[in-house]
């Protein structure tokens, strides 16, 4: 091998070297600005979703409000943290709400949304979710049926059982004397 088929071979590594770099770089700097623009379009989002909210009668208490739940793996407890977006309440019920941009994300189908939902669920002791899509300018309330609850179950509880007491009373004075 001569010099000049060296120095061709170490021009051509060299050429190849710096495209592989070049590549590299651009590669990064696409990711980065993809990253980027996701960003700004999800915190137009929320203050989208925050407006829409307010709107429909929501009053946002938390922003990105942070909750730790445990869950036992071979009976040893692990916590669990997880962020919502927000918590709002309207009325007596308060809400995690969850917003979402794109075309799949806002939507109960998507397998991700679908998980993140139950995990707040199992996690936030709220009355529902709501699933915001900003981008269509939606808001649905999803109800996890193990968390349903019944705001007047407790109420109708406490209502049969002080009626119960007061008849109990009301015959306990009725008897005669000879039967209490």
């Amino acid at each position: 091998m001569n010099n000049s088929e060296i120095w061709w071979l170490v021009t051509a590594g060299a050429v190849f070297g710096l495209g592989v770099y070049a590549q590299s770089v651009i590669h990064r700097l696409r990711r980065t600005w993809h990253l980027r623009r996701m960003k700004r379009r999800a915190s137009k989002g929320e203050r989208c979703a925050e407006r829409m909210l307010v709107l429909e009668g929501y009053q946002i208490t938390r922003r990105q409000p942070v909750h730790t739940y445990s869950l036992e793996v071979d009976g040893k407890v692990q916590n669990f943290t997880v962020r919502a977006d927000l918590l709002v309440k309207r009325g007596r019920q308060s809400f995690v709400a969850e917003i979402k941009t794109g075309k799949d994300a806002p939507h109960i189908g998507h397998r991700s949304t679908r998980r993140q939902i139950l995990e707040y669920a199992l996690a936030y002791d709220v009355s529902g979710i709501l699933l915001v899509d900003a981008d269509q300018g939606t808001v649905r309330q999803v109800q996890v049926p193990w968390r349903r609850r019944s705001s007047s179950s407790g109420w109708l509880f406490i209502l049969v059982f002080t009626a119960a007491v007061a008849i109990g009373w009301w015959l306990g004075s009725e008897l005669p004397r000879g039967i209490k």
